[in-house]
């Protein structure tokens, strides 16, 4: 009996792992911001993952939505393959990539690539 409560035990852990490892606490400081002519802007925000929710800081105002951990995709481009995190916001219906690596090269420095309802943002 002793064994099975333990293995049941470990199996609930196991699952509470799994459902936690799209939830844990990530932070990108946003740089640059490109607008729909593919010219670049300089940008100061925070973009916070917490448990289930999406929280942007900048200049000292916060907003906040909920926000669905949806896995990492694959995009292949030109015999290369990039990997994203995918993001859902559910109440604003915009899905969310994060580059899972700096990818994109601004002024010798290497940035995440985060593409937000259509808009690629540069991010720390």
């Amino acid at each position: 009996m002793k064994q099975v409560i333990i293995l049941f035990t470990l199996l609930m852990f196991g699952s509470y792992i799994q459902a936690q490892e799209g939830n844990s606490k990530v932070n990108y400081n946003v740089r640059y911001i490109f607008d729909e002519k593919g010219d670049i802007y300089r940008s100061e925000a925070n973009l916070q993952f917490a448990l289930g929710n999406l929280y942007v800081h900048r200049n000292n105002y916060t907003k906040n939505w909920k926000c669905d951990y949806k896995g990492i995709i694959k995009k292949d481009d030109n015999k290369a393959s990039f990997y994203y995190h995918h993001y859902y916001l559910p109440t604003k219906n915009i899905h969310m990539y994060i580059s899972k690596i700096k990818e994109v090269k601004h002024e010798g420095i290497f940035y995440y690539r985060i593409i937000f309802d259509g808009q690629t943002q540069l991010a720390l």
